[in-house]
């Protein structure tokens, strides 16, 4: 799904893309996104707030918080970076530099999220052998 395929899917719910102005969208903004124009990281950032969803969700249409087994989150997450690369780079108007930001933000997300899962696997673990501890 394009930018402003996501885009419009998400603003479904609240009544349209235009609904945003109401929360500080610009007019132009919309209207660019709707013409199939990509939005400077500044103005998706602003988006994505808005409608209180991941860059990850409002570019490329999937979040990787998604609840799956690790296997598939691993291949699913090689599989969207590669069409994400590709896409990207493909997008009209977008340079260079908004690209290498959009992906170290993504890229920054993963890591996040990798040591989020980690300190989750701690704690059930120190949960764990607490109660076999006790349980002793």
């Amino acid at each position: 799904m394009s930018f402003k395929d996501n885009y419009i899917k998400l603003t479904e719910k609240l009544g349209g893309p235009y609904t945003l102005i109401k929360k500080g969208i610009k007019r132009s903004t919309i209207t660019s996104i709707m013409d199939d124009s990509m939005p400077s990281v500044e103005n998706a950032y602003k988006i994505a707030k808005a409608l209180n969803v991941t860059m990850e969700e409002l570019v490329i249409g999937k979040t990787m918080f998604e609840k799956k087994g690790k296997e598939s989150r691993i291949n699913e997450s090689k599989e969207r970076k590669e069409r994400m690369e590709g896409r990207l780079y493909d997008i009209e108007g977008l340079n260079q530099e908004r690209i290498d930001i959009l992906q170290e933000m993504i890229d920054n997300w993963k890591v996040e999220d990798a040591n989020k899962r980690k300190e989750e696997r701690m704690k059930r673990a120190s949960k764990s052998e607490s109660k076999k501890s006790n349980s002793a």
